[in-house]
């Protein structure tokens, strides 16, 4: 008995496609006598004939087996694809390298749809494993939710985002909340401060984010003057944020003047997230980007507002540059979730400004900032070497290229 060299297509459009393709080529990998030699890239198929379906992740494999299995006449082209009607399914097809003229074949052990056309029949010996458990698609991250966290001592994890490309990853990783951060006006505008940008550009923001999330809850940070007018400007600006973008909430900052604006908005069914603490839009009142709650008499103050701010029906607070033993004492007499900034661990969350935290941003630095990559770096070094290919004539390549 010789091995013989056999190609498996594997193919899945159920479900999450490219964990069914893991779990194949891992029993593939574990076949007695079969050894994996190589495997292609995997490419995106729109399903063929009439039954409506999503497409496919398809997936070639290089083996090498014992050519022991059962042989069945040659019906598909030398690829060993999959042909007809495809049923939602995961599938295997198999081809040995006689396969590449009429002939017979082997069919190697693995499963194929009874409802597709696999080109190989299957081995009598030999029954399918279960396929994988579908995982259910996450559910969505609420306001009831948080405080629920807030509840069980779970961790609020936020970050901010500004378009849909890093909602999706962010929303992937399993961040809780998405917070588009008046911050955008910043760190993508290159304003010097937060005071100038404007509730059109929160709404686009807010718009993108939105579109490329699914699980978090998203958080339009509401800009300077777009709430402190008036409660009835406030309710017809927050509620056009949340009709025309489609977030969960919105975020305020102040405490005691704020507080019947918050009540007013929650009366109207628009949940607040509170912001306490450094409030960046009243920098220049502060008299700069400094620690709050420093001495006794606005820690008591800070204490007060929080409170204010539950009591006006507030889901959340973001508490920023507080002493942490101060963040301590108003996140445990709370019963909604604070969210810490440069606030100390005790917080019921943590809030970081995505490109601070990725290492994008080596304008700013801060001591409550811990950088967990070094993109800009890798950023440098990616341009500069496309940049070294294009000129050396290295780029594009045979390979990227379309000959006809």
């Amino acid at each position: 008995m010789t091995k013989e060299p056999v190609y498996v297509a594997l193919g899945s459009n159920l479900g999450d496609r490219a964990a069914h393709l893991a779990y194949a080529r891992a029993r593939l990998a574990a076949l007695p006598g079969t050894q994996v030699l190589r495997t292609s890239s995997v490419e995106e198929t729109a399903p063929l004939g009439p039954v409506p379906q999503g497409p496919y992740l398809n997936q070639m494999s290089g083996t090498s087996s014992w050519a022991s299995c059962t042989p069945s006449r040659w019906r598909g082209g030398a690829s060993g694809a999959s042909a007809g009607v495809r049923a939602p399914s995961i599938s295997t097809s198999c081809v040995t390298a006689r396969a590449r003229r009429p002939g017979p074949i082997y069919c190697c052990r693995t499963p194929s749809s009874s409802t597709a056309t696999s080109g190989c029949a299957r081995s009598p010996s030999w029954t399918p494993p279960p396929p994988p458990p579908v995982a259910d698609a996450p559910k969505p991250v609420t306001v009831a939710t948080l405080l629920k966290m807030k509840e069980q001592g779970e961790r609020i994890v936020v970050l901010t985002c500004y378009d849909a490309l890093f909602a999706r990853l962010l929303d992937a990783a399993g961040v809780d909340v998405l917070l588009v951060g008046d911050s955008v006006n910043q760190i993508l505008a290159g304003a010097e401060t937060t005071l100038s940008a404007t509730l059109e550009q929160m709404i686009y923001h807010t718009k993108i984010v939105r579109r490329g999330s699914q699980r978090a809850l998203v958080v339009c940070d509401m800009p300077f003057l777009s709430y402190q007018v008036s409660r009835e400007e406030a309710i017809r600006n927050c509620g056009r944020v949340l009709a025309e973008t489609g977030c969960h909430a919105v975020k305020l900052e102040g405490g005691q003047p704020m507080v019947e604006t918050v009540r007013a908005l929650v009366d109207v069914g628009i949940p607040v997230m509170g912001h306490l603490g450094l409030t960046p839009q009243s920098v220049h009142a502060l008299g700069g980007y400094r620690i709050q709650g420093r001495d006794a008499e606005t820690a008591e103050r800070l204490k007060r507002d929080a409170t204010a701010l539950e009591a006006a029906g507030a889901f959340a607070i973001v508490l920023e540059l507080v002493p942490a033993p101060l963040a301590s004492q108003i996140s445990k007499g709370l019963t909604i979730p604070t969210i810490g900034i440069g606030a100390g661990p005790a917080c019921d969350g943590q809030v970081l400004a995505l490109p601070d935290m990725l290492g994008l941003n080596e304008q700013f630095a801060a001591k409550f900032v811990k950088r967990y990559a070094a993109l800009a770096a890798d950023v440098r070094e990616a341009v500069e070497l496309y940049a070294a290919e294009v000129r050396e004539g290295r780029y594009p390549g045979p390979e990227h290229s379309f000959p006809k």
